[in-house]
């Protein structure tokens, strides 16, 4: 048996189980890729401000699908609480020092190629926090 794919929001995380809730009620898939949402096609426009990666080990990646947009980043902190996933070096605790970028790329290395974790990107844009 065939199954599709979870299409999921580029910007915010949201997917076809899970949409984003506004003022105009739930969202719609805004392009024929099916990777931005209709909350979203603004958001385009504005500056990432900073972005956090995590990766969760796939057992808990339940958890985090399950939560409300708003809350996916509480849930990751909570993760990396519970050794249930790991975040990226702080980049103000280690600075752009040698052995500051040679951490934060041991760090790509060991998680991105790592099966048993998946990633998870949480964009800070202009006064929002949105989830890739």
């Amino acid at each position: 048996m065939f199954v599709f794919p979870v299409r999921t929001c580029r910007v915010c995380g949201c997917t076809d189980n899970n949409a984003c809730v506004n003022e105009k009620g739930p969202c719609s898939w805004a392009n024929e890729e099916h990777d931005l949402c209709s909350a979203c096609v603004n958001d385009q426009e504005k500056t990432i401000l900073y972005s956090k990666i995590y990766y969760v080990l796939n057992q808990c990646v339940p958890e985090v699908e399950a939560a409300v947009a708003g809350e996916v980043q509480n849930i990751l902190e909570k993760l990396v609480q519970q050794d249930c996933a790991v975040k990226q070096p702080e980049p103000s605790r280690i600075g752009k020092s040698f052995i500051g970028l040679t951490l934060m790329e041991n760090f790509f290395e060991r998680y991105e190629s790592d099966p048993l974790y998946t990633k998870y990107e949480v964009r800070i844009l202009m006064n929002k926090e949105r989830v890739m």
